[in-house]
């Protein structure tokens, strides 16, 4: 649910989803390789004549009172089509740190 709020009008991601090579119509996360079950597929989806990799796209409504989007959903399209791309990685937490230096001060972030 966090994707609406952060890209509010951002129609299109790429994921990490593709065949990896795979002729038939199975997907996997090629950050881990793992076949990919679930899959909320988008409508008419999924078409793999359209390609191999997996992007998430949101369809949308435009009115004359408001823009409308849907869901993200994934669909199939060419690897090479571009895009944004956002990724699944756990969450990491920092705490900052000044450096001082003669001249001037620095802030690092240091994992915790």
């Amino acid at each position: 649910q966090w994707l609406p709020v952060v890209a509010q009008y951002q129609l299109e991601f790429w994921t990490a989803g593709n065949k990896l090579g795979q002729v038939r119509d199975d997907y996997y996360w090629q950050s881990t390789g793992e076949q990919a079950f679930y899959l909320p597929w988008n409508t008419c989806q999924p078409t793999p004549a359209s390609g191999d990799c997996l992007t998430l796209l949101a369809n949308y409504n435009l009115t004359s009172e408001a823009f409308v989007m849907d869901p993200h959903r994934l669909t199939v399209k060419n690897c090479t089509q571009w895009a944004p791309h956002i990724c699944q990685t756990p969450l990491q937490v920092f705490k900052t740190q000044l450096c001082l230096n003669t001249s001037a001060f620095f802030e690092a972030k240091i994992p915790v």
